[in-house]
């Protein structure tokens, strides 16, 4: 599960690990894909503290029928959930996958239920492990970043120290100062752009945009404001977005 504060709910399953051992007839691999949680009843009804089994999927009447067909696309009929329980919290959870309807038997779930404890220290000991290389990774990313902004000769080089900073290869940077007569907050209607990256890559610009600052904006309280990009079919845009 992605991680959430102590008082909200486990929601957002993030499949980590997808081991092919049989040929599958498609290929097909669910490693990155998210489930929401609160969006299937089925996996909302998986035990925390045992194992859940599945006999035939075709015989599970609360499954949804895009989960149903991510199990089928993989050739999978009968499925196993070990649950991960992690220093007394529940993190995730192992599923073992067959290709034929299967009957477990009571030693079978003896022989799973024992794997909880042993599966949720292993994991552990590998998350600590991946905790600690990001961590060491984040550091020299910020370190390369200080000296950038240490030895920086404009603005731009601002940008790149942004860049030197993310691990993320996707995210893009924009530098802009505002400009202009400015309210009583200190907040003007334009702003130049001073510079922007795209991949990686650095530009110097010089362009000039309108401001869209409303009252309410937690900009106006020196926070951050995130804002979303809607999907091209969504009316009503919010004007902060189309700004």
């Amino acid at each position: 599960f992605d991680e959430v504060a102590s008082n909200q709910d486990l929601d957002w399953v993030h499949i980590s690990v997808d081991m092919e051992i049989l040929e599958r007839e498609q290929p097909v691999l669910l490693l990155g894909s998210r489930l929401q949680r609160s969006q299937y009843p089925f996996i909302k009804q998986l035990s925390t503290e045992a194992v859940t089994t599945i006999e035939n999927i075709h015989d599970v009447s609360d499954i949804a029928p895009d989960l149903q067909q991510m199990f089928i696309s993989i050739n999978t009929l009968a499925i196993l959930f070990i649950p991960l329980n992690i220093r007394g919290s529940w993190k995730g959870f192992l599923s073992i996958t067959f290709s034929e309807p299967r009957r477990f038997s009571e030693r079978d779930q003896q022989i799973y239920n024992a794997l909880i404890a042993q599966a949720g220290i292993a994991i552990d000991n590998r998350l600590l492990f991946q905790q600690s290389e990001q961590s060491l990774e984040q550091q020299e990313r910020l370190y390369s970043a200080s000296r950038i902004i240490n030895t920086a000769q404009d603005l731009p080089e601002l940008v790149e120290a942004a860049v030197a900073s993310s691990d993320n290869p996707k995210l893009d940077f924009w530098l802009a100062l505002l400009e202009g007569e400015a309210d009583e907050e200190g907040w003007t209607n334009s702003a130049k752009l001073i510079a922007k990256s795209h991949s990686g890559e650095v530009e110097p610009v010089n362009e000039i945009y309108t401001v869209f600052n409303a009252d309410n904006s937690p900009m106006r309280r020196r926070e951050p404001e995130i804002l979303v990009d809607p999907d091209i079919d969504i009316e009503d845009v919010p004007e902060p977005v189309q700004w």
